[in-house]
């Protein structure tokens, strides 16, 4: 949340909590709840605090990619005559999406993971407690549920 999101020219670099104006408080905040949902052991949530991570992280994706394909498009406009106008065009070129974004991801993934992880283990022990349920229902009088043992005695 607090490294380099985008690179701009003059400006520097910008980051997703913008001094507490950005969406990188909600992300915070959903990283937050995420961690007090693990060590509560209280996984399904975790489902949605990823998805809405990921939400996040696209829109805030799109509405860059569209800010500055729209802030090109108008400088070509507006300094169609201007002598200058390549210097524009050069500096809105120069303007690029830094590591943060990856960190972003990556943490994303992680609680991703996580849900997963803990929706797999529960799946199993699903599994195993079917099963051995089932046994436990057997008959165990039953010769074809029991496995042979000859004449041993």
């Amino acid at each position: 949340v607090f490294s380099p999101a985008v690179s701009v020219p003059i400006m520097g670099s910008i980051t997703f909590f913008q001094n507490g104006k950005g969406d990188g408080t909600i992300l915070i905040a959903l990283a937050a709840l995420s961690f007090l949902l693990t060590l509560m052991k209280k996984y399904e949530p975790l489902w949605i605090t990823s998805a809405v991570s990921f939400a996040i992280l696209l829109v805030d994706y799109l509405n860059f990619r569209q800010k500055l394909t729209q802030a090109l498009a108008e400088m070509k406009t507006e300094l169609t005559d201007n002598p200058f106008s390549g210097l524009g065009e050069l500096a809105l070129g120069t303007v690029q999406i830094q590591w943060g974004w990856g960190l972003m991801v990556v943490g994303a993934l992680g609680i991703l993971g996580a849900a997963i992880v803990s929706w797999q283990v529960a799946r199993q022990r699903s599994t195993d407690a079917s099963t051995l349920s089932e046994i436990a229902r057997s008959d165990p009088q039953d010769d074809d549920q029991l496995p042979e043992l000859g004449n041993r005695w």
